[in-house]
């Protein structure tokens, strides 16, 4: 089972990752600063801001494919009878985009159109969602 998970979580990180990351940088108009060091209180206020939107599209996302029309795309994610880390990424690509990338990412990018995001706001964001 390790190796076909393996397989699944690089393939998804790495080629359903790309392509996603590619075609945002493509198509993105949002604004993100890469100057001056945010203050503190600016870094909190985003890092929450972007942790209350990823917790509610997960949750929406999640729920949504557990819907029997949906469960098809989630089913694989719940081969696992227990519970391990690995676990979380191991899902078929769809759910990679819609129920993992998509909430992660939405915050920054809803964000970014009314205000300038500091970068480091997305790479504390994104380093803590992930560990």
């Amino acid at each position: 089972m390790l190796k076909k998970t393996l397989k699944v979580v690089i393939f998804n990180s790495v080629i359903v990752g790309g392509l996603l990351g590619i075609s945002d940088s493509l198509m993105s108009d949002y604004r993100v600063k890469i100057e001056e060091i945010p203050d503190t209180k600016t870094l909190i206020w985003q890092f929450m801001f972007f942790l209350l939107l990823e917790d509610l599209f997960f949750y929406i996302g999640h729920s949504t494919l557990h819907r029997p029309q949906f469960y098809w795309i989630h089913k694989r994610h719940h081969e696992f009878k227990t519970t391990v880390t690995i676990a979380a990424e191991y899902a078929h690509p769809l759910e990679h985009i819609f129920g993992n990338s998509f909430p992660t990412f939405i915050g920054y990018k809803i964000l970014s159109h009314i205000v300038p995001v500091h970068c480091i706001a997305i790479w504390v964001f994104v380093t803590f969602r992930v560990i």
